[in-house]
């Protein structure tokens, strides 16, 4: 398990300090495959990210569920 807390950068955001959320990651063996579950939980108020974060954790965690899974990321054609 690995988790962290994240905050914005200083270009992203002026009171970035101020701004946080928690991001949790849980690899488990499910048979040959691997189950990735994601928590990014305790959101500060007004945080930019949160809405951005609803639809972009789906290509993260397909990356890193496949490493674990065959050790080579996905190619996203870029």
């Amino acid at each position: 398990m690995l988790s962290f807390i994240e905050h914005p950068g200083p270009s992203y955001n002026p009171n970035h300090a101020e701004l946080g959320s928690r991001v949790t990651f849980a690899l488990e063996q499910a048979g040959a495959c691997a189950k990735l579950t994601l928590v990014n939980d305790q959101w500060t108020a007004n945080h930019p990210s949160r809405e951005n974060a609803k639809s972009h954790w789906w290509i993260i965690l397909s990356s890193i569920k496949t490493y674990a899974e065959t050790g080579k990321t996905l190619d996203f054609g870029r």
